[in-house]
């Protein structure tokens, strides 16, 4: 009876410890899963969009007053890979919309012709120097290609392919 004793109570010692390790593993999963998400490249679904205004390509004057409900913008650089591969998604999603399409394209003056001449087509293209410029500061952009849809000043909806977008 006394073995069966100490061996009940060291089955129970094992399972607590066997319990805490448990919960450790768990927390350090829950840490590694944080790390691991992708970071956000813009306002989050429901920011609100700060007030800008650019010129575009054909000379007419965008701002956050603009845009209307479902605006897609999109934000490209020209030395972007991924940028080119997204390009034709945005491009055939702004064939296919009613909705106004804008898109950003982050270029050195000498650079950037295909990608800006491919978006005019289908969209009012702001030609800037950089990230830094007032529109992807109004929409807190912080790599590219990043993509936002715009409803009532606020963002409705992030990123491509198309089907993730309201149409």
């Amino acid at each position: 009876m006394p073995y069966l004793v100490v061996a009940v109570a060291l089955v129970g010692v094992l399972c607590l410890l066997n319990l805490l390790l448990l919960f450790g593993v768990i927390r350090r999963l829950r840490e590694q899963s944080s790390m691991l998400e992708p970071p956000s490249l813009t306002l989050p679904v429901g920011g609100a969009v700060g007030d800008f205004s650019a010129v575009t390509t054909t000379r007419e004057t965008v701002s956050m007053d603009s845009l209307g409900d479902g605006t897609l913008v999109g934000f490209f650089s020209s030395t972007c890979q991924p940028c080119h591969e997204k390009l034709p998604e945005f491009v055939a999603f702004a064939e296919t919309t009613a909705a106004r399409s804008l898109a950003v394209v982050a270029t050195a003056p000498d650079e950037g012709a295909e990608m800006i001449s491919a978006l005019e087509s289908v969209a009012d293209v702001v030609v800037v120097e950089s990230l830094g410029s007032p529109v992807a500061k109004a929409f807190d952009v912080r790599g590219t290609p990043a993509f936002v849809t715009v409803e009532r000043g606020k963002v409705s909806a992030t990123g491509l392919p198309a089907s993730h977008l309201r149409a």
